[in-house]
């Protein structure tokens, strides 16, 4: 039995674990494409590795990430479920198709970046201040720096979820459904099936 959870009750836990399931395989992504060009031996900062960054970064956005959202909106989570509503009418429906996904990909992505970059530029102006110098060790490919950029990644998708559930995008919008917890009869092992 399910029926609609308003945004008050879409507590941050729940978020969190939306947020869990949007980052991670991007993460795991991330991670590979970083083992991968490591091995290719070009230098940072040729022409040839400048282009390889940039197509694999169009091809994440508008391949990867787009599935990955559509994943995590299919899912079923512990006390709640995201549906898409189109229309006027507002047919509910579980699965998203792919302009839908890129719609609420983009709004993930420009938020999620602008103030990523806003507390990491924060934090590098203290440390450069503080030791006079850029802080060794935290180029954009270190396990140390993408470790700390998933973490923030995580926690700041938890934070912008809510807006973008609450966003009416161009023809539908997101909504929360409550899942009940299984009647008693339902669960016990010895109920008639």
């Amino acid at each position: 039995m399910t029926q609609e959870m308003s945004l008050d009750q879409f507590r941050f836990t729940d978020r969190l674990r939306l947020a869990w399931a949007l980052a991670w395989p991007c993460a795991i992504l991330g991670l590979i494409y970083s083992l991968a060009r490591g091995r290719l031996g070009l230098p940072d900062g040729s022409m040839a590795i400048e282009w390889i960054d940039f197509a694999a970064g169009v091809l994440q956005f508008f391949v990867f990430s787009t599935w990955v959202v559509r994943r995590a909106m299919r899912l079923d989570y512990s006390t709640f479920r995201v549906v898409v509503i189109r229309g006027s009418a507002g047919e509910r429906a579980r699965a998203m198709n792919y302009p839908e996904s890129l719609s609420v990909t983009w709004l993930l992505i420009w938020r999620t970046d602008l103030i990523e970059c806003l507390v990491l530029g924060v934090f590098l102006a203290v440390l450069w201040i503080v030791r006079g110098t850029h802080p060794a060790g935290l180029s954009p490919f270190s396990l140390l720096s993408q470790s700390l950029g998933f973490v923030l990644e995580v926690l700041i998708f938890s934070l912008i979820l809510k807006a973008a559930i609450r966003k009416k995008y161009s023809g539908f919008s997101l909504g929360l459904e409550e899942v009940g917890a299984p009647s008693e009869e339902a669960a016990s092992p010895n109920s008639p099936r």
